[in-house]
């Protein structure tokens, strides 16, 4: 079965590797089958259906594989109504023609004239043939096609995405999975066409005739290709021309008695027939050179085939396939022994080198052109089960020239742990870190986990400090603002150019916008007008390649995912396009704090049920403070609307806060931006200043932790909230009621999912000011009890974490690596269900994973386990 499929007899030989199994899988299922075994005991798969496989690279291996020999999908389903056929991958071109033939005088299809070769392979590497010059190659006629991926999913052209749909028809199929079918397009035929075969030796003008050729062939009227195939026979070269015409023999004749009367072609040496049934050198001292090194050789012959036509009128761009307009013709050498050995071997594969390098001057450069469907490993390969993308570009350049970047891009994209191999095969996109050093990305904020300062491997710091620009159009209520831009910079410049805009984000000034939109990014508005993601409508970003996309170069999958999946682990987030939202000239604030006396228990527990209800102008947000071994809770409110609106509502929707109007502060939405720093009291805003102070360093040892809250909480449990917080001491947490806005928006349309359902965000802060392991430990210790005590009251399965409250003891990907079976779980707490889609944007744009921390998203590896 192995030898009965090899036709070339240099692989072979007993020496030759052996696969461990042919497969030939009767149905789509069994091949999946066979993928997925092959992934999961590391086995390298090799994919065959029929042909010349010059190379052997469907056949043979230096590591252990398996063949997965698609011989059984032959089937070929004709529909002339539309003139397009599917024909499976296993199927013959010679099986293909048969049933055109025997079904229609008047079809045909634009292929190769070997009728053993299959379309699997054929079609994925270009395909040529008679009647390239009038319809293209085959994969200019290829309309759509089922391709098996690395997953085990058949897709069609419209889920397998036009990239990919074009990086298999011509960039070589088995790069990108297991090609079933394909969707051809017939072309229509006269009911008799013409064929002529003649030999030409020296003495009949051979030499002259074949010189001619060159000038007259490419520039024939396109129905005509005239191939001239060069032979040794004792000892002098024999041409043989090979012609097809679309049209009768006289029309033939009488045309090459004009342009081609070298050939000295008669009527009797043409032959019509029904479709179905026939199946440069610059100067005459080069060819003389060629003549002689043929001579040389012996055993060789070379054919070629003429371009122009419809050839010349296809973009190189239009397909992998770029030898189009400006090549005169295609030349296949064709060097052959009958002796078996290694010395044999080595001699004609020296001659064929010799020939090769002797053509030189005379061919295509920078690069040398080649085929992709006659495969030469000569011209650069990848061996060792490994796919180098600088040996991948010597070869690819060769067969694809600039297409090889489009085909790269979309490898990444269908098979970014290259499972689909083989020596020429397209690599995916990785990154070189030449210095093997890991980059984090820095603009400024909490970081509570340091993630942007700190590595346990040696590191850089991008810093985008000076990356600080914020342009405002008020026209269309928008704004760029650069990732090192801070909150309070742009608060600032909002507030001072606009008494009625204002933009949805955090409290705190000092926190800037690249990491925090990011990571999802709330503030008091959010009720009204959602997250701060929800008002992003552009961004600059720059990938692991250098290139910097916006919206639109990077996909949408791309622009969703940096909206909240954390930005660095896609790139680095340039800037953002964000939607600014209008805000009335007053707003009310107020800040009142309740001790135990003055009911801060029932007023707390009141407020579980009555905040994440409220109107959406309203966000209160309680704050648990321990003060002399008691409860204080502050209650921090924010309205978009005057102070007695405010006031007569609450009365009625929450009278146990008992909120006087002269504890309410009207001002503009600005100055209530400066009332969230850190308590500033509201009657002393003299200033916007304030929004433009830097952040300082640290000031306390502190851990965060996080939860989301789906029931409130009963009475006994604050009870032992109340005294589990006493006993730590050092400990605040924050309550930030959901509902409003955050319900409406559905929990897929950013990465971001904690939406509907939830009643607040609650966040644990427990800090210390000594130094010293042992005071961290206790303290970490305590915060871990809090975070344990609240199991029962909060999220579950997963228990959801809020990204923007970075927390490494949910979990992490130490020691450089980035494992998904680690980053699920910390993925589904961050992100639930839309982790899955981070992955597939995080492999996209950034497949080598170079963008890491110790909970980045990871890119989608094949995992080999055996």
């Amino acid at each position: 079965m192995l030898l009965s499929r090899i036709h070339n007899k240099r692989y072979a030989t007993l020496q030759t590797p052996k696969p461990l199994a042919i497969l030939q899988p009767n149905h789509e299922t069994q091949i999946k089958s066979i993928i997925l075994c092959a992934k999961q005991h590391n086995l390298q798969l090799r994919i065959r259906s029929c042909g010349h496989d010059f190379e052997c690279l469907s056949s043979v291996s230096t590591v252990p594989f398996i063949i997965l020999d698609m011989l059984n999908f032959r089937s070929i389903d004709i529909n002339y109504s539309d003139e397009t056929s599917w024909i499976q991958a296993g199927a013959s071109l010679g099986e293909l023609y048969y049933k055109l033939g025997m079904t229609s005088p008047i079809h045909g299809f634009s292929a190769s004239v070997c009728p053993g070769v299959c379309t699997g392979g054929h079609i994925s590497g270009g395909g040529y043939g008679t009647m390239m010059r009038m319809h293209g190659l085959t994969v200019d006629n290829v309309l759509d096609a089922r391709m098996m991926d690395v997953n085990g999913d058949i897709l069609d052209r419209k889920s397998m995405g036009e990239d990919v749909f074009w990086a298999i028809r011509g960039g070589g199929g088995a790069s990108f999975g297991v090609i079933i079918s394909w969707k051809i397009k017939l072309s229509r035929v006269p009911p008799k066409v013409t064929v002529f075969r003649v030999k030409r030796t020296e003495e009949q003008g051979s030499f002259e005739a074949f010189h001619r050729w060159q000038y007259v062939a490419p520039n024939l009227p396109k129905e005509i290709f005239i191939r001239a195939e060069l032979d040794v026979v004792n000892k002098t070269i024999v041409v043989s021309f090979i012609g097809h015409y679309l049209g009768q023999a006289q029309e033939l004749l009488s045309l090459l008695e004009q342009r081609f009367p070298e050939l000295h072609l008669k009527k009797k040496e043409c032959f019509e027939m029904s479709w179905a049934n026939p199946l440069s050198f610059g100067s005459m001292q080069a060819l003389k050179k060629l003549w002689t090194m043929m001579i040389k050789i012996g055993r060789v012959w070379m054919k070629w085939n003429p371009y122009g036509g419809r050839m010349s009128e296809i973009p190189e761009w239009e397909t992998p396939f770029p030898h189009r307009a400006g090549n005169l013709a295609l030349l296949q050498y064709y060097v052959f022994w009958n002796e078996d050995g290694n010395n044999v071997t080595n001699h004609y594969m020296n001659l064929s080198r010799q020939l090769y390098e002797k053509m030189a001057p005379y061919v295509s450069r920078n690069p040398r052109e080649t085929f992709l469907n006659y495969r030469d490993l000569d011209i650069g390969e990848n061996p060792n089960n490994e796919t180098l993308f600088k040996n991948s570009l010597v070869y690819g350049r060769k067969y694809f020239k600039g297409n090889f970047d489009r085909l790269v891009k979309a490898k990444t994209l269908v098979d970014p742990g290259n499972f689909f191999r083989n020596e020429q095969s397209i690599p995916p996109l990785q990154t070189t870190n030449l210095h093997n050093l890991q980059l984090r990305i820095r603009s400024c904020g909490h970081d509570f986990e340091s993630l942007s300062s700190v590595s346990t491997v040696p590191f850089i710091i991008l810093d985008m400090l000076n990356f600080r620009s914020i342009n405002i159009n008020y026209s269309d209520q928008t704004a760029w603002v650069q990732a090192a831009a801070s909150l309070g910079e742009l608060y600032y410049k909002i507030g001072m150019t606009s008494p009625i805009h204002g933009f949805s984000a955090a409290v705190c000034p000092g926190v800037c916008t690249g990491g925090h939109i990011s990571g999802g990014g709330y503030g008091p508005m959010m009720r009204m007008h959602g997250l701060t993601i929800d008002n992003v409508l552009d961004a600059r970003l720059m990938d692991v390649n250098g290139d910097v996309l916006d919206r639109k170069s990077m996909g949408e999958d791309v622009f969703w995912a940096i909206r909240g999946g954390g930005g660095a682990s896609f790139g680095v987030i340039i800037s953002w396009k964000i939607k600014l939202s209008r805000v009335p000239p007053k707003v009310t604030v107020f800040r009142v704090k309740r001790t135990e006396e003055q009911g801060s228990f029932e007023a707390f527990h009141r407020w579980q049920y009555v905040a994440p209800n409220l109107p959406k102008e309203i966000f209160i947000r309680a704050e648990l403070d321990v003060v002399n071994k008691t409860i204080m809770v502050y209650f921090i409110g924010h309205y978009l609307g005057p102070a007695q609106d405010l006031v007569s509502l609450l009365e009625q929707r929450y009278p146990e806060l008992d909120l006087k109007k002269k504890e309410c502060f009207e001002m503009s939405w600005v100055e209530s931006t400066v009332f969230w720093i850190d308590g500033h009291p509201a009657e002393k805003i003299t200033s916007l200043d304030e929004l433009l102070v830097a952040q300082n360093g640290a000031v306390d040892f502190y851990k965060v932790k996080s939860d989301y809250i789906k029931k409130p909480f009963t009475k006994q449990a604050l009870k032992r909230l109340w005294k589990m917080m006493i006993k730590i001491g050092h400990v605040s947490i924050k309550w930030n009621p959901y509902g409003g806005r955050m319900s409406e928006i559905s929990e897929w349309e950013t990465p971001f999912p904690h939406r509907a359902g939830n009643l607040a965000l609650v966040q644990y802060y427990v800090y210390w000011n000594e130094d010293g392991i042992d005071v961290t430990n206790y303290y970490m210790n305590l915060s871990r009890q809090l975070y344990k005590k609240m199991a029962p009251y909060v999220s579950t399965n997963p228990r959801e974490t809020f990204l923007d409250y970075r927390d490494l003891e949910i979990g992490e990907n130490p020691n450089n690596q980035t494992f998904l079976k680690k980053a699920i779980i910390y993925g589904r707490k961050y992100f639930k269900g839309n982790f899955d889609r981070l992955v597939k944007a995080k492999t996209f744009i950034d497949p080598g994973n170079f963008f890491r921390n110790e909970q980045s998203i990871p890119p989608l590896q094949t995992t080999n386990s055996v």
